[in-house]
C-alpha cells in the first residue's frame, strides 16, 4: 500500500529463522519500490486466535471475525489469504477468502455493514472442481502457480460468471511460467496504477535456507518502471533474420547478471499447428517434448563465465 508518501509492505515473516513457523506480520517501507528498509514487525501473536501465526493489520477484541467452524463445515487447513475488502452499491463491505472442499476450490464470500461483524454468504462467489484454492485470480495450493479466469462479476447476485470458453472452470491462463505464487495487488494513487506483487519460493532445501539466512522473495509480475534504475550499459542489437538452430553471440556484456529482451516478428502463420481449445502451454510443451522441431535459436554471452541460453518458441493458430 502507499501511505504518507511511502510504499508499505506487510508480509509473512519468521523472526527466528529462514524456515516456516513463528509467523509475524513484518513491515518494510520504500520510496521507489526497489530499495526497502525493514521496520519493527507490525503485529506479533498475542491471543488464542493467533495460534497459527499473526496475519492481521490491527487486532480486534472480537477476533476471530471470520473462522472455519463445525457449523459452517469450512476446511480449517484451507481457509486463508483474504482479498482486500470492497464496498458494494448496497453499502455492505465484501471480502473473499480462499478455501476448498476436497478438490473443489471456493471463493467464500463474507459481508459486513460495519467492517466488524461479518456474515458468510449463502453461496461462494465462485467454485470450481480441481482448483485446490482460490478462484478468479487463483493461486493453486496444489501446484503453487497463479492462474486467472476471465468472466463477469454480477454485483447484484454476488456471483462470478465465466466467459465463453471458460465454462469448464479450467484455469489455463497463467500469470507467469516461472516460480510465481500468492500474488496480491494494491493501487498506487501517486502514479494512478495497480501493482501486482507475488512470492517466489526457492527449490533449495531447508538446510540451504538456514545456511544462507533467508528464504522467499517478493516479485512484480511485470517490472515496475522503477526497476529501470538498476539497469546500466545497455547493449542493443539491430533487427536481423534468424533461423532455427543458429548460434548468436552477444558481445559487450561484462556483468554478473543481465536482463535480455527479445522481440520476434513472424510473417507467415500458414504452417502453424492448429489448436481448437484452450490448454495450459506448459502441459502442451512438456507433452510434445524437446524433440519437436520449432523456431529455436541459441544465444551466448560472456559474463564472469561462459553461458549459453536457448530460446525455443512454437506458434499455434486458433480456429
Amino acid at each position: 500500500m502507499r501511505y504518507g508518501g511511502l510504499y508499505h509492505m506487510f508480509y509473512q515473516y519468521n523472526p527466528k529463522g529462514a524456515v516456516w513457523g513463528n509467523i509475524v506480520w513484518a513491515h518494510s517501507v520504500s520510496k521507489d519500490l526497489v530499495n526497502w528498509t525493514p521496520l519493527d514487525p507490525a503485529i506479533f501473536p498475542s491471543q488464542p486466535s493467533d495460534i497459527n501465526g499473526c496475519w492481521e493489520w490491527t487486532k480486534s477484541p472480537k477476533n476471530p471475525l471470520m473462522a472455519p467452524t463445525i457449523a459452517n463445515k469450512i476446511n480449517s487447513s484451507s481457509f486463508r489469504d483474504p482479498t482486500t475488502a470492497w464496498v458494494g452499491k448496497d453499502g455492505y463491505w465484501r471480502v473473499l477468502i480462499g478455501s476448498k472442499r476436497d478438490t473443489r476450490g471456493m471463493a467464500i464470500l463474507y459481508k459486513s455493514k460495519n467492517f466488524v461483524n461479518w456474515v458468510q454468504a449463502k453461496h461462494p462467489l465462485h467454485s470450481a472442481k480441481g482448483t485446490g484454492m482460490h478462484v478468479l485470480k487463483v493461486s493453486l495450493d496444489d501446484t503453487k502457480h497463479d492462474h486467472y479466469l476471465i468472466g463477469t462479476y454480477n454485483s447484484a447476485k454476488d456471483i462470478f460468471i465465466p466467459d465463453t470458453g471458460f465454462e469448464d472452470n479450467k484455469f489455463v491462463l497463467r500469470y507467469d511460467y516461472g516460480k510465481y505464487y500468492a500474488s496480491k495487488t494494491f493501487f498506487d494513487d501517486g502514479k494512478n496504477r495497480r501493482i501486482l506483487m507475488g512470492w517466489v519460493n526457492e527449490s533449495s532445501s531447508v538446510a540451504d535456507d538456514i545456511k544462507k539466512g533467508w528464504s522467499g522473495i517478493h516479485l512484480v509480475q511485470w517490472p515496475v518502471e522503477e526497476v529501470e534504475s538498476l539497469r546500466v550499459n545497455p547493449v542493443n542489437w539491430p533487427a536481423k533474420v534468424v533461423k532455427g538452430g543458429e548460434l548468436h553471440q552477444v558481445t559487450g556484456i561484462n556483468a554478473v547478471q543481465a536482463d535480455v529482451e527479445v522481440s520476434f516478428e513472424v510473417k507467415d502463420f500458414g504452417g502453424a499447428e492448429v489448436l481448437d481449445h484452450w490448454i495450459d502451454p506448459q502441459i502442451l510443451c512438456s507433452g510434445k517434448g524437446a524433440a519437436v522441431k520449432g523456431a529455436g535459436t541459441i544465444w551466448s554471452a560472456s559474463f564472469c563465465f561462459s553461458r549459453l541460453a536457448r530460446i525455443h518458441s512454437s506458434i499455434f493458430q486458433n480456429i
